[in-house]
């Protein structure tokens, strides 16, 4: 996959006369921001990029609305609103931070949440950094629900596409473990 973005990074390179060192990187500065085909706000999301994520500048507009960009993990391109990049990027500690913010806001809902609020946080972001889970799954789920039909333990689950279904992905809170059932 690293490999698709090497190449579309030298051909975007290549077109626009540009070396790696003159490109400029971003850092985005909302929770969420999404990245769209062209620079207006009704046109078609392509994806979302989030909080201190860092991002390539391809093209600022001239009246600075919309800037292009691509991301050097995933090879993303498209437009986001150009206020919300900064040249600055976030410490380490602030990343962190807000990671746990914005993933706590979308699982406050989770079955036992107050007892279990950290292994639910470190399951979540374990899970969408392993890209197992995709941040709009866990959000539409609002958290994690028991699992009643799991006589060991203290189990929760969530759903999540894998080969494009959605599954249970299901969590032993002693164990701190994700497992599926056959």
């Amino acid at each position: 996959m690293k490999w698709i973005l090497y190449i579309t990074l030298l051909c975007l390179l290549h077109s626009n006369h540009l070396s790696a060192q003159q490109l400029t990187s971003g850092y985005i500065t909302a929770t969420t921001l999404n990245v769209r085909y062209a620079p207006t706000l009704t046109s078609k999301k392509v994806g979302v990029l989030f909080l201190g994520q860092q991002v390539h500048i391809l093209i600022n507009q001239e009246n600075n609305a919309w800037t292009k960009i691509i991301t050097p993990d995933s090879g993303l391109t498209g437009w986001v609103a150009a206020q919300y990049i900064s040249e600055t990027p976030l410490s380490k500690t602030q990343q962190a931070k807000a990671e746990r913010e914005l993933v706590r806001s979308i699982i406050l809902n989770s079955d036992d949440f107050e007892l279990y609020e950290d292994k639910f946080l470190e399951a979540t972001v374990k899970l969408i950094k392993s890209r197992r889970c995709r941040f709009s799954e866990v959000k539409e789920m609002q958290g994690w629900w028991h699992a009643n039909d799991v006589s060991t333990g203290q189990v929760y689950y969530l759903y999540c596409r894998q080969k494009g279904q959605r599954k249970p992905v299901y969590l032993d809170i002693s164990k701190q473990q994700f497992f599926s059932k056959p």
